[in-house]
């Protein structure tokens, strides 16, 4: 998919050339980046309605989706857009961090397994430590 990257360039470039406001926005170096990188045989036929909307989005590569997708996040979203992004990304990360069978099961059932699959650690008692000291006490003695 590396050698998408230039063709990608050359469709973002196209794009960017609907949407002057935003595309001066951008970082200089950036744009610089992408005129040097780009395809320059590669010519994309962007269709555009009246209103400035994509009309063939769907033939756009799939890098050059994931570059708009990028630069709409990082240079044109509102800060309240940025925030609301992040909330919905760190619920879907913990969504998809937890086991939703368990969530759905009854409260029983979940300790019931969890009591039945821990292991157990033994542990001496005190009264027993204390019996054994003094075995070994007497046990040397009768050695």
């Amino acid at each position: 998919m590396i050698e998408n990257y230039p063709k990608a360039y050359s469709e973002v470039l196209s794009v960017l050339s609907y949407i002057p406001e935003q595309a001066e926005m951008l970082p200089k170096n950036l744009l610089e980046m992408f005129k040097e990188k780009c395809d320059k045989n590669y010519t994309f036929d962007i269709k555009v309605d009246e209103n400035g909307e994509i009309l063939n989005y769907d033939s756009l590569l799939t890098e050059t989706r994931a570059i708009l997708i990028n630069l709409y996040s990082d240079f044109w979203a509102s800060s309240e857009e940025k925030q609301t992004k992040f909330e919905e990304e760190e619920k879907q990360k913990w969504t998809n961090l937890r086991n939703p069978d368990l969530f759905n099961k009854p409260k029983e059932e979940i300790y019931e397994n969890i009591n039945t699959k821990l292991p157990v650690e033994y542990k001496e008692s005190l009264w027993k430590k204390f019996v054994d000291f003094f075995k070994r006490i007497f046990n040397r003695g009768n050695a």
